[in-house]
């Protein structure tokens, strides 16, 4: 999904795609906001640009070349995506596993290695200390980019090697948006069953800017892509 696809966050966007277009992304980024607002999404788009083949004069991707499906699908091998699964944290060997061992390697496919860590918050002290020379020197071409809604949970040491992207809670138009045409929300790889307009500004209104508390609403969750 690129950048212009997103609902909201036009301030956010601008700035990464800015940078995308000036070839001057930070290598680590620290993407914080509230939960459910799309901050994955924006760093799914994020590597989809710097790798795109054919992207646009503004510094989006085209969304609709190979290597942005495949980005998108998540079998893009140059991005990796690194959460705590059924664990109950985000531990060191993942970490070395997905991350610290495979982003010493040059791009395989793209021009970029994009890492994405989310939660970040997630990571426990150890694995966060384990991460911090490679946050403060990454390769050239790595990017890595920290998810969280929680940045002052995490150690101090992480959130000053990083660029922060601040992401604030979606307007509610934003919102119903999302809810009644089933776009992309929370996770770009997955739609929602469009709603209502009636139940999805109910939900809208009390959902602080949320697409996930939006669709908690009455437990309704992510289905596949529609």
């Amino acid at each position: 999904m690129p950048f212009a696809q997103i609902v909201g966050h036009t301030r956010a966007l601008d700035l990464l795609r800015r940078a995308v277009s000036r070839r001057s992304v930070p290598q680590s980024l620290l993407f914080a906001g509230p939960e459910g607002v799309g901050k994955r999404t924006a760093a799914i788009a994020l590597a989809q640009a710097v790798n795109c083949p054919q992207p646009t004069v503004d510094g989006d991707a085209c969304g609709a070349c190979n290597t942005c499906r495949r980005i998108l699908a998540g079998t893009f091998s140059d991005v990796v995506t690194l959460d705590k699964g059924d664990k109950a944290s985000i531990g060191i060997d993942p970490l070395r596993d997905q991350v610290l061992g495979p982003i010493a390697y040059r791009p395989f496919e793209g021009r970029h290695r994009v890492f994405i860590i989310d939660p970040a918050d997630e990571m426990t002290p150890q694995t966060q200390d384990a991460l911090l020379k490679t946050l403060e020197e990454p390769p050239s071409a790595a990017i890595i980019i920290l998810i969280t809604a929680y940045p002052d949970s995490m150690l101090a040491t992480v959130r000053s090697r990083c660029r922060r992207v601040r992401f604030g809670p979606l307007a509610e138009d934003d919102i119903v948006s999302v809810l009644t045409t089933g776009r992309k929300g929370l996770d770009p790889r997955k739609g929602i069953a469009p709603l209502d307009p009636i139940d999805a500004r109910h939900r809208a209104l009390t959902s602080g800017g949320s697409v996930s508390r939006a669709l908690e609403a009455d437990g309704r969750e992510f289905t596949g892509d529609v």
